[in-house]
């Protein structure tokens, strides 16, 4: 498939249709970074296949990552020092991180005798339970390393939340013989959510004529990846699952850029957000942005 801004797209598995001649399937860009990006409904066909007549995208895709920063592999390198350990939520964590494809993870357990429910989209968590999110990776693999690293007994996610929960049969090959043992597990894809970012900039005389590429392109590289200033006094994390967005840290990334003052800038789910200084995601939210999700406009001042 192709996207409107030229990438191309293809499926990570074999596609069966079923009797409702439709298929569900995820595509992953020919060319991993933070630059592919394909809105809702923004795919179509670019190499015509017998019997395929039409595809649609109803969410927009999650973007990656370019060359792991500093900061991206020390945070990694922290997270994976629980992977040693069962029965923990870290221990979970730490596990998931480490599957190929996986980008995000976000692990909370309720050890108490009640449900709760958590985070400010208000996911519900049986008691005793974990829940557990994840974006990328295979659902087998994912599910193979959720269950060799939970307690016996412990409870898994029965809701999606505002993702789509998933449930994989695994099977036992290493501590039995066939017939093997198998276990059900369940873990959250997180629902995409689409982050808007208005930047106002001073109309100076130094404003550069692609200023609005330069700080499109800034503000999108740092909430994929996370910016670090050349001297180490200023840390943006990247935007994560369950994680709050603080828009005036990425004045930073824009001050960066060396001849752009950056004004105002806000944050928000909604396109042109004329306010909102922080975001806070759910537990069940995965944050996404493009450059064509930050507007920005040169003011007078």
């Amino acid at each position: 498939a192709k996207s409107s801004d030229g990438s191309n797209w293809a499926t990570t598995t074999a596609v069966v249709y079923g009797p409702t001649s439709t298929a569900s399937v995820t595509f992953q860009a020919a060319v991993a970074g933070t630059v592919p990006a394909a809105a809702i409904n923004d795919l179509s066909i670019y190499q015509q296949v017998p019997g395929w007549e039409n595809v649609r995208n109803s969410a927009p895709s999650v973007p990656g990552t370019d060359t792991e920063s500093r900061q991206a592999f020390e945070q990694r390198r922290y997270e994976s020092v629980n992977f040693g350990g069962t029965g923990q939520a870290s221990n979970v964590r730490a596990a998931v991180g480490n599957v190929t494809g996986v980008t995000d993870a976000y692990v909370y357990n309720n050890g108490g005798d009640t449900a709760i429910t958590y985070g400010t989209s208000s996911y519900p968590i049986p008691a005793h339970s974990i829940a557990i999110v994840v974006s990328g990776g295979t659902d087998m693999a994912v599910a193979e390393a959720i269950n060799s690293k939970l307690d016996c007994g412990c409870g898994l996610p029965t809701s999606a939340g505002l993702g789509t929960l998933v449930t994989v049969d695994v099977q036992d090959t290493v501590n039995y013989a066939a017939p093997y043992p198998t276990y059900q597990v369940r873990f959250v894809r997180p629902a995409v959510t689409t982050v808007y970012f208005p930047v106002n900039v001073a109309n100076l005389s130094t404003l550069p004529a692609n200023y609005i590429t330069l700080v499109q392109d800034a503000v999108a590289a740092a909430f994929a990846n996370g910016y670090s200033a050349s001297d180490g006094s200023i840390t943006i994390s990247r935007a994560r699952i369950g994680g709050q967005i603080i828009a005036a840290e990425y004045n930073a990334p824009i001050l960066a850029l060396g001849n752009i003052t950056p004004v105002s800038i806000f944050v928000g789910t909604s396109a042109m957000p004329a306010s909102g200084d922080a975001l806070t995601l759910g537990i069940d939210q995965q944050p996404v942005t493009t450059a064509l999700d930050i507007t920005v406009n040169a003011i007078s001042v």
